[in-house]
Order: C-alpha cells, then structure tokens, then sequence
C-alpha cells in the first residue's frame, strides 16, 4: 500500500478530487457560455468541468474534414475550450481529470476528453453530449495513414480491444490517441484479510478485463512501430510506461 502521511493512495485522490471540487465552486460561465450550453441541451454545471483548466472561454466544438483539419467556423454538437498550460505544466493534472471522471460524466449521458486541433499543440478538453468514443475518433479522423493505417482501420483495432478489455478514451489528434483501462490492480487490507470482498471483485475484474502488459506490448508495438523506433526505444520502456499510465499511448510519424 502506497501512503503518505499515514493516508492510502485511495484516500489520497479523495482528498484531492475535495479541494479540486472546491475550487470548481469559484469558477463562473459567462452569459454567453451558458447561452451556448442551453442551444446545445448541455448541463452547465457539468460544463464548468471544461473551463476549470483553462483561461479561454468555452466555445462550440469544430467540424473535422476527412484529411483532419479543423475548422472552428464550422461547428458541431460539443463545447471545448483551449487549455492554457502555466510555465513548466505537464499534462498531468488534466489527465487527472478526465480519467477520474470520464466513467462519471459518461453514465449522465456526456463524454469527456481531450483533443489536439492542429500540430502546433493547440490543446482543448471537450464536452459532447451522446457521443461513443469511436464516434470521437470518427468526428477527428484520427489515423496512422504513413503507416497504412486510415480512421477505419484503427477504429476496427479499437473496437477489437474494447471486446477484450474494459478501456476509453482519454484523448486523440490527427495521428494519435490515447487510451486508458478502467480497472487498476486493488490495494489488498492486511486487516481485513479474507473477508474484504470488494478488493477480491475489483481484482477479478482486474485480471480479466486488463491486459498483461507484458503481453499486450507485442501486439501494440505490431500495429504503432513508431513507439519503439521513435519513443520509447524498447520494449521494456514501453511495458514500463503502459503500467504507469494504466493505458497506451499510440502515435504514428
């Protein structure tokens, strides 16, 4: 068991979801964004998730053309907002957010994520309403195509693992995405041994419905090459960092 201060990592991200929850209570939609929101039939208040990170207004979320450009003039059902990063900011803290309440915002209907809208890291944390995350993948024309690799063809490998394993989407650009599993490996209570049923169902779920990276990364490293000649350089850095993130990254040159 992780702890810090004599707290669990569990107990951990409760403290921190607390204080992340209380500074979303100072964050106001202007007029025009709440307008936005009603035109769209998007809860505002689950719409103030999307300018948390950001100091841009929220705005309506663009149309993607089969070659993956943007066009923020042509606009589709969605908001998002451009994510301003402060000097030194990693990715980190929004990929906190949206992997603690993707699951969340998805059983009301919505889905969360992140999208890159050009090559130049032009970063928004997007809001759609009824939306799958192959529809997102759909909507952004995300592709390995120097690869042979065209929107169909990944959607299909997607959609293969999604039969296996329990995954969604954390975000996508025109030649990446970034997927994480749901379930993570329990922390086992010593004291409660035996009978702590819910740290024997949640591992269950664990084991059968996340992959053994070990295992996994053949198959990933066939389908995106580009992970181990261009970042990672070997297999066992690419295992390492898809156990970090509970996930794969996948980006293709």
């Amino acid at each position: 068991m992780n702890e810090f201060l004599g707290f669990s990592s569990e107990n951990i991200e409760k403290i921190r979801d607390f204080f992340y929850k209380i500074s979303r209570l100072k964050i106001k939609l202007s007029q025009e964004e709440n307008l936005l929101c009603k035109s769209l039939g998007i809860d505002n208040n689950l719409a103030i998730i999307v300018k948390s990170h950001n100091v841009s207004k929220i705005k309506p979320l663009p149309n993607c053309n089969e070659f993956g450009d943007m066009d923020f003039n042509d606009t589709t059902d969605g908001i998002c907002a451009f994510y301003v990063r402060k000097n030194g900011e990693s990715m980190s803290e929004i990929h906190r957010v949206i992997y603690r309440n993707k699951q969340k915002y998805f059983k009301n209907g919505y889905n969360l994520f992140y999208f890159e809208a050009d090559r130049h890291h032009s970063d928004h944390m997007a809001l759609v309403k009824g939306k799958t995350d192959i529809d997102i993948l759909k909507w952004r024309q995300t592709n390995g195509i120097n690869h042979g690799i065209d929107n169909s063809t990944l959607i299909a490998k997607i959609e293969e693992w999604q039969q296996k394993y329990d995954l969604v989407l954390w975000g996508c650009g025109r030649d990446w995405l970034q997927i994480f599993f749901i379930h993570e490996e329990p922390e086992y209570d010593g004291q409660l041994g035996r009978s702590n049923k819910e740290y024997f169902e949640k591992m269950e779920l664990w084991k059968e419905r996340t992959p053994k990276f070990k295992e996994f990364a053949n198959e990933v490293a066939e389908f995106c090459p580009d992970l181990l000649t261009q970042i990672y350089g070997s297999k066992k850095k690419l295992i390492k960092a898809m156990q970090q993130i509970n996930g794969v990254y996948l980006w293709w040159d």
